[in-house]
């Protein structure tokens, strides 16, 4: 297995704005000593545009090194452009490329440079593993031929994200004693939406007042949450308990919330897909996201949770609102969202998928 299929990803060692924000190496490492293929896991350094620019050429070159020295029959790329830049190696020497492509990462303006080899990459690629059909969709847009576009969605580990206290317990230490719990777990950034829930909470107080907004997570945006949280006057509302006992907030909430939007400036993002609906599911809770992206293949409306119109605090009201007063529907959302977890989105059954795709890819390979 050790020349099938070797992994190439990176590390994010810094990411801007976000104190105290690490991949967690161990558990990460953990993950890759499982894969029946070598993963390869370089340092990503993007804080400043001088480091991104000397980092990525540094990753390429050590990239191109592991290449030369192991020969694989496959090369696995855990990002496209520019950590992928090393597949012009992997064309020289007739090795297949596959690049894993998660949508924001294509949406990001480059230069003229920059978006031809992006587009070089993409369209030399043996294949592409989209993370949902949105993702497909952009692949197909930057260069990638759809014929060789694979979508895999992204799964969870339920055994890695496990709550160790009793929810009444909990709730008790965190003063959500007889609250209705909204929650959101994402970083304290504008795209994920937390202002629009601050903004939609006057109007639910009003007919909940026992209501409480946790939005746990780090990032450079609290500061704005919190003078937003005063000025709509639901500052005594809203909690931020930072990354600290997510498992416990996720399994003691009444609603997971997060109506991320679609940013399409300089710095464009997107939610993809939304794994953290998947962990709010896996916990029986129902979910609320925006239609935008691969948030509506992550949250099925209806079924595990509901969908509003991406920006819109009068929809988002509204359907919080439902789901608040129907303590049937949110019991029947997360009961939903929790079996089709278990039944389609389970970490064993992505490993099943992707090594599939390799070895199917390895063979045809052979028989050329």
């Amino acid at each position: 297995s050790n020349r099938i299929c070797l992994v190439i990803a990176p590390w994010k060692t810094h990411r801007k704005g976000f104190t105290g924000f690490r991949l967690d190496k161990q558990e990460a490492l953990e993950r890759d000593a499982e894969s029946p293929f070598p993963v390869k896991r370089l340092p990503l350094d993007t804080s400043t545009h001088v480091y991104s620019l000397v980092s990525f050429l540094v990753f390429n070159v050590r990239s191109a090194l592991y290449i030369l020295a192991r020969r694989p029959k496959l090369v696995y790329y855990g990002l496209g452009h520019p950590v992928a830049l090393s597949s012009v190696l992997c064309r020289l020497l007739g090795i297949p490329y596959v690049v894993h492509a998660y949508g924001s990462e294509l949406l990001r303006k480059r230069g003229p440079v920059g978006a031809a080899l992006r587009r070089t990459i993409l369209a030399h690629a043996t294949r592409c593993t989209a993370i949902s059909n949105w993702t497909k969709n952009a692949l197909i847009e930057t260069g990638a031929d759809a014929a060789r576009i694979s979508v895999i969605h992204p799964r969870i580990a339920p055994d890695r994200l496990q709550a160790t206290k009793d929810p009444a317990t909990f709730r008790k230490e965190e003063d959500l004693e007889g609250k209705l719990v909204l929650l959101t777990v994402a970083h304290l950034i504008h795209r994920k939406g937390q202002h629009l829930v601050i903004q939609a909470l006057p109007r639910l107080i009003e007919k909940h007042p026992n209501l409480v907004y946790v939005a746990a997570g780090i990032g450079p945006g609290r500061d704005k949450l919190e003078n937003l949280a005063a000025k709509c006057g639901v500052l005594d509302y809203v909690r931020f308990p930072g990354n600290r006992d997510i498992a416990e907030f996720f399994n003691s909430c009444d609603i997971f919330v997060m109506p991320s939007l679609y940013v399409t400036e300089l710095h464009a993002d997107i939610e993809s897909f939304g794994i953290v609906y998947l962990e709010a599911n896996r916990f029986g809770k129902p979910v609320v996201g925006a239609r935008n992206g691969g948030i509506p293949e992550a949250v099925a409306d209806g079924e595990s949770g509901l969908l509003v119109e991406t920006g819109s605090v009068d929809d988002l009201a509204a359907k919080l609102d439902q789901l608040l007063g129907d303590a049937s529907l949110r019991e029947r959302l997360g009961a939903q969202g929790r079996e089709r977890v278990f039944a389609r989105f389970t970490e064993d059954s992505l490993r099943h998928d992707v090594e599939r795709e390799i070895l199917n890819l390895v063979s045809r390979k052979e028989k050329e």
